[in-house]
This record gives C-alpha cells, sequence and structure tokens, in this order.
C-alpha cells in the first residue's frame, strides 16, 4: 500500500530528535510556510488572528503559555 503525506510527515517527526523548549524563548515562532496536511490538522484560526500574527512577525498558535499546538506543530517549526 502506497504512503500519504500524513504517513510521510509522521515518519519525519519521529525522527526529530528531541528537546525542551525553553519557556519564555520563542526564537523559532514566526511565520512559517507549512503543507496542507499540516494546516488541516491545527485548529482553524481567524483572517483577523493570522493579520495581526503577521503583523508582529509572530505564529497565530503562540499564546501566553507558548506554542498552544506543540503537539502538532508543522515540521518546520
Amino acid at each position: 500500500m502506497p504512503y500519504t503525506n500524513i504517513d510521510t510527515m509522521e515518519a519525519l517527526r519521529r525522527r526529530i530528535p528531541s528537546f525542551r523548549c525553553i519557556v519564555g524563548c520563542h526564537d523559532c515562532c514566526g511565520p512559517v510556510t507549512v503543507a496542507t496536511e499540516e494546516m488541516a490538522r491545527l485548529p482553524v484560526k481567524t483572517e483577523a488572528e493570522h493579520a495581526a500574527a503577521l503583523a508582529e512577525l509572530s505564529c497565530p498558535y503562540l499564546g501566553k503559555d507558548g506554542c498552544e499546538v506543540y503537539q502538532e506543530r508543522p515540521l518546520i517549526c
């Protein structure tokens, strides 16, 4: 059976070395380009939320306590 893009992303995720984020750092949390399959896994944000984050060169999923979608974050993150 052929692999799907989701299978490929899961295989890549398993190869990412684990590390702990430093609370408050957010150096990785900026505007990024993500695959359609990755975006489909994330909660829907409004155009206003995306625009506000982009204006701050931030990520719409970056909350006051850090990444709100850490377990499902795009591979680029």
